[in-house]
């Protein structure tokens, strides 16, 4: 020991000595005692490692020993910008890295959980979103990914994956009518006349065929590929609708979302059979005010002994029973 250093050495290493030298293991504690006039701190140290090779050296962060002054113009082991400005310098205003332990701008929080690196990547592995720069490889938790899935209808006839002009004609070009001459079908070998994507049919006008796809996804390589979807990879498929983008999209009507479903109608009378609160007004089709008076239609003709003997006009073309020629 000394005043600016603890060291502790033992015998070098040599054949049979491994037991006999007192050299520090892994798993065992070893404690000393002394008297400093200053708190431990967090500090560094480094450990040669007993048996020769490489590396031959072990930088190790540890609780050490100080030996601080704060105010001696020096900054040392146990001061930091935090605890001695005056030695250390001002802190900077914002934590400036986000993956090295500490807390540089002294505000008490510690890399990812300081919300100065909310957007930095390494931060963002976790949040529930893959986000740009993010994938399946380097970030699973937020990212999905797999194999098998559903590629049908994401634009790319893919064989491997059992597609072909008949199993997926969403995506394989074929024609399996008409003059047999005539007949192909892209994909995965069935149908009449198969053809592989080698063949031009099969990416013509604008068609795309893919023998080496195999069915796999990975959100964030910038593919959106089944199961993927706007909900689940948006930084593959793209933002998922919402009212106002100019597109009456699934799960969206006049009444919900009007500037991209258009305007509900003023009142229901002439839609009263539709299963629809088509004027938003929470009453649906008869429960609708609009709709009393109105004849429902419950057959598309008004035929058949029942129909034609019950004293309503079934198919509401002003005809009843037998006045009707239906009947």
């Amino acid at each position: 020991m000394s005043t600016s250093e603890v060291t502790w050495q033992t015998d070098a290493h040599s054949a049979g000595n491994d037991l006999t030298a007192n050299a520090l293991r892994w798993g065992t504690l070893y404690n000393f005692r002394f008297d400093v006039a200053s708190p431990p701190a967090v500090g560094d140290i480094v450990i040669d490692l007993f048996r020769p090779g490489s590396p031959s050296q072990m930088p190790v962060r540890v609780v050490v020993p100080t030996n601080t002054d704060c105010g001696d113009t020096v900054c040392e082991v146990g001061e930091d910008s935090c605890l001695c400005e005056a030695d250390c310098g001002a802190p900077p205003a914002a934590e400036l890295a986000c993956e090295d332990g500490v807390d540089g701008d002294c505000d008490g929080q510690i890399d990812c959980a300081d919300s100065d690196c909310s957007a930095v990547l390494a931060c963002l592995c976790g949040n529930g979103v893959c986000d740009a720069g993010e994938d399946c490889g380097s970030c699973a938790t937020d990212c999905i990914s797999g194999s098998g899935g559903d590629s049908c209808g994401n634009g790319v006839c893919e064989p491997l994956t059992g597609e072909d002009c008949g199993s997926c004609d969403a995506d394989c070009n074929g024609r399996q009518n008409g003059k047999p001459t005539n007949r192909f079908c892209c994909g995965d070998g069935d149908g009449q006349a198969a053809v592989s994507c080698a063949d031009g049919r099969c990416t013509e006008s604008g068609w795309a065929c893919d023998d080496a796809a195999t069915g796999t996804y990975c959100c964030g390589d910038l593919v959106c590929e089944a199961p993927e979807d706007s909900l689940v990879c948006q930084v593959d498929c793209g933002p998922p609708p919402t009212c106002g983008d100019g597109s009456c999209d699934a799960g969206e009507d006049s009444c919900g979302c009007p500037s991209d479903c258009g305007a509900p109608p003023a009142n229901e009378s002439a839609l009263c059979s539709d299963g629809i609160d088509n004027d938003c007004d929470g009453d649906i089709d008869a429960a609708d005010a609009d709709c009393a008076g109105v004849c429902v239609p419950t057959a598309n003709k008004e035929k058949g002994p029942r129909r034609c003997s019950n004293g309503l006009d079934d198919d509401c073309d002003g005809l009843i029973d037998g006045s009707d020629p239906d009947c």
